[in-house]
């Protein structure tokens, strides 16, 4: 397909397509990547300032429930079964992340009402020696002035490690009744942080002032401690940038962080690399899906656009071409091509064509006079060359036959003056010589006219040779000669010889008429006679 036109056309629209879509397909992505990140730390952001608002919500409840308890008179006052009412309903009402409220008086009296584990009928249980003026909860009251968050510390009800909402409480005459106190244990808090329900599958990590782990959501078994752990990545607390991007526990994630006024602690929010690029990813396959479509559909429509415009043009070329060479020359390409530059090339090659034609005309012509011009030149070449051979003809017969003739001639006086006086020895000698003449002008006359003495002419056959050897050479015609002695050929070789050579031999010799030769050449070639 490739060694094609249109194959490599077609194939090299898609690779150029094909390096373009590439090439936006990259620019896409890192397109989207960029805005993923940046998306994801907008998100970030503001999933982290959405659980913050929440963190501050509930702490800015317990708060307003700590303040507003140690504000009310049955607490002032200690009224035990005010004060039970009071905190039990407040507990139940957030027993998701507050396990007790009590009230820890100024002359070492525990008043306490919760739920869960260490709690029988919302009461707990403590040791004889226990004075809440010694516990953690009651020192930072006392040394805040006012509400405050305690660090945390295990409670002494039941083991387990939480903090506590604490908020000194005055009577009306400005005189230390207690310290109140609201606990939220360490699960409390986890809870707590679980019901925000952060959005992309990001985790929240809270860490107080002294960088110790309150709450880790990568840890799901972390209830129930009684030791914090320290935060093991503090390059992750410094940096000017709120986000970052680090690998924790085998993956990767997007950390935003921020400082909660109202707890002071440092949250830290984990979102999953995969889960910020999962927009991008889902985005560059709906674009590589469309890309290959349009690829595919490109290539379809420039397959087609190239056969119509191009390999169809080009197929009735190429047939033309295939006509001329098989010797139709008088094929053209039609002129109802698509394009203006095929119609051109149409135009142009039926115009060479013509020219050519008519170039191949022209010399066909010039060829056929030029031929013409030829044999007329060799036929009056050939007219000079046969007059010419008719004159070394006649002059070889003349010197060849004449002294043959005149041998003849002598020798048949001769032999009949021998015959007159009967000297049959010389008579015989004499026709000796006329026969040896005879067949020796025989054969010079066959070496005159086929100029070559391979073949032996007798009497027999010379008629043959004077009929259709002599024409040929001389152009003699001897059609005359056969109608002036119809009766030559039949009568005796003698004769035939007679009449072939008395046309030229009166030439030869004009001095001796022909009729005197007749009867000479008959005697000469006649059988000699033998007196009885």
């Amino acid at each position: 397909m490739l060694k094609s036109i249109q194959g490599k056309y077609t194939a090299v629209i898609i690779l150029v397509v094909t390096l373009f879509l590439s090439v936006l397909l990259v620019i896409n992505y890192l397109q989207l990547r960029s805005h993923s990140f940046s998306a994801a730390e907008e998100t970030a952001q503001m999933l982290l300032g959405h659980a913050d608002k929440q963190i501050d919500l509930v702490f800015g409840e317990i708060e307003a429930v700590v303040q507003t308890l140690s504000e009310l008179k049955s607490v002032k006052e200690v009224d035990i079964p005010g004060m039970r009412n009071l905190f039990i309903s407040n507990v139940l009402s957030r027993q998701e992340y507050v396990r007790a409220i009590y009230l820890g008086t100024a002359d070492g009296h525990m008043y306490e009402w919760g739920v869960g584990p260490g709690f029988i009928d919302h009461t707990p249980t403590f040791p004889d020696d226990y004075d809440p003026r010694e516990r953690p909860w009651y020192v930072a009251g006392l040394h805040a002035g006012g509400y405050t968050l305690t660090a945390p510390y295990v409670y002494a009800s039941i083991r387990a490690m939480g903090i506590t909402a604490v908020q000194p409480v005055y009577s009306d005459a400005k005189e230390l009744v207690g310290v109140l106190g609201l606990d939220l244990i360490i699960e409390g808090l986890q809870k707590l942080v679980a019901s925000l329900h952060i959005e992309k599958g990001g985790k929240l990590i809270l860490l107080n002032s002294e960088h110790e782990v309150l709450v880790n959501q990568f840890e799901h078994d972390a209830f129930r401690v009684l030791d914090l752990k320290r935060w093991e990545y503090p390059q992750m607390l410094s940096g000017a940038q709120p986000t970052t991007l680090v690998e924790l526990y085998g993956d990767r994630y997007l950390v935003s962080r921020t400082t909660n006024e109202a707890t002071g602690w440092q949250m830290l929010l984990f979102v999953p690399h995969d889960e910020i690029l999962a927009f991008s990813n889902a985005n560059l396959k709906i674009i590589l899906f469309f890309d290959i479509i349009l690829m595919l559909l490109l290539g379809s429509f420039v397959t087609y656009i190239s056969r119509r415009l191009i390999t169809t043009p080009l197929n009735e070329v190429i047939t033309v071409m295939r006509h001329i060479e098989r010797g139709n020359t008088t094929a053209r390409i039609p002129l109802v091509q698509s394009s203006a530059e095929f119609k051109l090339i149409a135009r142009l090659f039926n115009r060479l064509s013509d020219s050519s034609l008519a170039s191949a005309k022209r010399m066909e012509d010039e060829v056929e006079k030029r031929t013409r011009d030829v044999l007329r030149l060799q036929k009056e070449n050939m007219r000079l060359r046969i007059i010419e051979e008719k004159d070394r003809l006649y002059t070889n017969v003349h010197d060849s036959l004449g002294a043959r003739l005149t041998g003849i001639n002598i020798s048949n006086n001769v032999a009949k003056h021998a015959l007159e006086r009967n000297e049959i020895t010389l008579m015989r000698e004499m026709h000796e010589r006329i026969e040896r003449n005879t067949q020796q002008g025989i054969l010079d006359l066959k070496e005159i006219l086929l100029t070559k003495d391979s073949d032996i002419l007798t009497a027999d056959d010379f008629i043959m040779f004077i009929e259709e050897i002599t024409p040929e050479r001389l152009s003699i015609r001897i059609s005359p000669l056969r109608a002036d002695y119809p009766k030559m050929r039949s009568s005796s070789s003698s004769a035939v010889v007679f009449s072939s050579l008395s046309g030229w031999s009166s030439r030869s010799w004009s001095p001796t008429p022909s009729s005197m030769l007749r009867p000479i050449m008959c005697s000469f070639l006649s059988p000699p006679k033998v007196p009885g």
